[in-house]
């Protein structure tokens, strides 16, 4: 804000900012409220670390809400917390809604695969993991 001052905004400019950036991180709270609870009622968490995805649910949400669904899942894998880039997301989304059985994907935070009509993801460690 101060930046802002220094190059002589009008206050009434920088109050309207301030309301914008309000409002967006309002929105971001909502919508990470809103993804958390899709995630917590379409994702089966496993004790071994192994998440089944519902994969009815995901094919109805709009594709904002499946790519940002997904990201959260993902972050789960990852030690710092991070979102993955854009581009994993679509990968990630593209072998789920296309539902083969024997399709797979191999990120570095964790695997996707499609075993018994479901789809599963998981850290492998070493050989493939026996899923029921």
């Amino acid at each position: 804000m101060e930046l802002l001052l220094s190059y002589s905004v009008a206050p009434a400019a920088v109050r309207v900012l301030q309301r914008q950036a309000d409002l967006l991180r309002e929105d971001e709270q909502y919508l990470t409220g809103i993804t958390n609870q899709l995630v917590q009622a379409l994702v089966i968490h496993d004790p071994r670390g192994v998440q089944r995805v519902e994969r009815q649910g995901f094919i109805v949400l709009p594709v904002r809400f499946s790519g940002v669904s997904f990201v959260s899942v993902l972050r789960t894998y990852e030690e710092m917390g991070r979102a993955s880039s854009v581009r994993v997301v679509e990968l990630v989304r593209g072998v789920f809604l296309n539902g083969r059985n024997g399709a797979s994907l191999s990120l570095k935070q964790a695997s996707l695969f499609w075993i018994k009509g479901r789809c599963v993801l998981a850290q492998v460690q070493g050989e493939f993991m026996a899923w029921n």
